[in-house]
């Protein structure tokens, strides 16, 4: 079954249908096959090449999520309907975006809430965040 295949998560985050970017809480969308949504979706693509999903420890709570979205640099992965994979549901991606961080949470959204597990996705040793960052500052005027 596809949803329990083990590149199922790197298949997903390689095929939104829009992103959302939040930099210090200030929202910006970029929309299916604009030049700025294929550059990002292509940067994290290779970034997860060769890394591999992990069971994760993390659960979000909807109103702590939203509040740390406040600062720092985060992507939002949109899809047009509802997801399931490993029994959870998501309609959005949440990944919290540090540059020396080998690996990330992907924070579940549905219907607009950030509640309950999370799937961390670690990346192939040596492999970090670093180009994802500087492709969304880049694309933000940073």
């Amino acid at each position: 079954m596809f949803e329990e295949d083990e590149n199922y998560l790197k298949n997903k985050l390689a095929s939104p249908c829009g992103l959302k970017v939040y930099d210090d809480g200030n929202e910006v969308f970029f929309a299916f096959g604009s030049p700025e949504f294929d550059k990002a979706v292509a940067v994290l693509k290779n970034i997860n090449e060769y890394g591999y999903e992990m069971p994760a420890l993390g659960v979000s709570l909807d109103s702590l999520t939203k509040e740390e979205m406040r600062s720092g640099l985060w992507a939002e992965f949109i899809y047009d309907r509802v997801e399931e994979h490993r029994g959870m549901p998501f309609d959005s991606l949440l990944i919290k975006v540090n540059a020396g961080d080998c690996g990330y949470n992907a924070v579940r959204g549905v219907g607009g809430k950030y509640d309950g597990r999370v799937f961390y996705y670690s990346l192939a040793k040596g492999n970090t965040m670093r180009g994802f960052a500087e492709t969304l500052s880049g694309l933000l005027g940073k």
